[in-house]
């Protein structure tokens, strides 16, 4: 197989270098030659390009592992280049703008799926690439049509599996509330909370450790792939914020009502069977806290 991925950053770059090591022939297009460089003497690329051009499409799929607000444009820049049908697909993690805005352009030779990764850091760039990213992870597909997938998903399926990768196909609305949920939310918490209580203030720093720096490690990810983010899958991502508001108002009530019944349900993910003694010296410590 024949793939041209378009960015070298951390995504692009690991893609490249599992997809290589696979036997498969990789051309890169990045926009410095620093980068086409590293690449070639990490052993991550057969041919390099400092831009899209023909004789760079001239493969079997295209990858666009660009910035989220760059995808829509690098798409449609590609279409003028193709001389046939070609399968393209991005890495990003919103997929209803995308797949919507890519509709609306009636691209002529670009067969376009969505596709999200699952995998990532919030380290960036070449240099941070990762010979292991995508294995035993999701990656996500999601298909603007039946026709589409028709066409493509053979082709994706074999891509998907020689980065050792688990295909999961969802609609482009599914895959925005999971996402939302699981990635996008825990980012604007992290966030939230290194700003309130880290950035700024050198006696927490002196004594964070490794429970609050591993809540808050995700805050440290590219702050416009954030701001992307939260303006793409607004939708998505509001009504979640509210109901974390409201999870947190209850909580709040909680404690100062000392409901150790419903902190304690709570606080046990993992369901755990508390023995009677547990239960027994919360009950005394409530019953004899001064402040109840």
């Amino acid at each position: 197989m024949k793939v041209c991925i378009i960015g070298l950053g951390l995504i692009g770059a690991s893609m490249a270098w599992q997809l290589k090591s696979k036997g498969h022939h990789v051309t890169g297009v990045a926009r410095r030659q620093k980068t086409l460089d590293l690449a070639y003497e990490q052993n991550l690329i057969d041919a390099g390009y400092l831009e899209v051009c023909r004789s760079a499409l001239q493969v079997d799929l295209v990858v666009v592992a660009v910035p989220l607000e760059l995808i829509v444009s690098t798409i449609v820049h590609i279409d003028t280049f193709l001389s046939s049908q070609t399968l393209v697909i991005d890495v990003g993690s919103v997929k209803k703008h995308i797949i919507d805005d890519i509709k609306s352009k009636y691209l002529k030779k670009t067969l376009f799926v969505g596709g999200h990764p699952m995998a990532g850091s919030e380290k960036t760039g070449l240099e941070n690439f990762q010979k292991d990213l995508f294995s035993g992870k999701p990656f996500i597909l999601c298909y603007p049509s039946d026709e589409v997938r028709k066409q493509s998903t053979l082709l994706l399926q074999r891509f998907v599996a020689d980065l050792d990768a688990t295909v999961c196909e969802l609609s482009a609305e599914d895959h925005d509330q999971r996402v939302a949920a699981i990635s996008h939310l825990p980012y604007i918490l992290a966030n939230t909370l290194f700003n309130l209580y880290l950035k700024d203030e050198p006696s927490l720093k002196e004594v964070a450790s490794t429970g609050f720096l591993d809540t808050t490690r995700v805050a440290h990810s590219d702050p416009l792939w954030g701001t992307m983010v939260a303006l793409m899958n607004k939708d998505a991502l509001i009504p979640q914020i509210d109901a974390v508001i409201s999870s947190l108002q209850l909580l709040k009530s909680d404690i100062s009502t000392f409901n150790s019944k419903g902190l304690l349900a709570r606080f046990n993910v993992d369901h755990v069977i508390e023995g009677p003694e547990k239960l027994e010296r919360l009950k005394e410590w409530v019953k004899d806290s001064p402040e109840t």
